[in-house]
């Protein structure tokens, strides 16, 4: 940022400078990465991922354990638009 004068009367205005490289790291942390590793079954069961589901001392969990993720998202930025 920059204070920027204007005038004669001491008024002053910010000047925010355009970092191209900091607007592309938020854009990367605004978006939430997942896998596609998670319980599947319980009890022999498969889970409903719309519903909460609670597990007791003795349950038989199956965990998928996958390397697919969304680890291949692009961002693009075009320098044209500010925020």
């Amino acid at each position: 940022m920059q204070l920027k004068a204007v005038g004669d009367k001491g008024n002053s205005i910010v000047v925010c400078n355009d970092d191209q490289q900091a607007k592309a790291e938020r854009s990367k942390q605004d978006v939430h990465f997942s896998t596609r590793s998670g319980i599947i079954r319980i009890n022999g069961a498969d889970v409903d991922n719309n519903n909460v589901m609670g597990v007791n001392a003795g349950d038989r969990i199956h965990y998928l354990l996958s390397s697919i993720g969304d680890d291949d998202t692009e961002f693009r930025w075009s320098g044209q638009n500010s925020d």
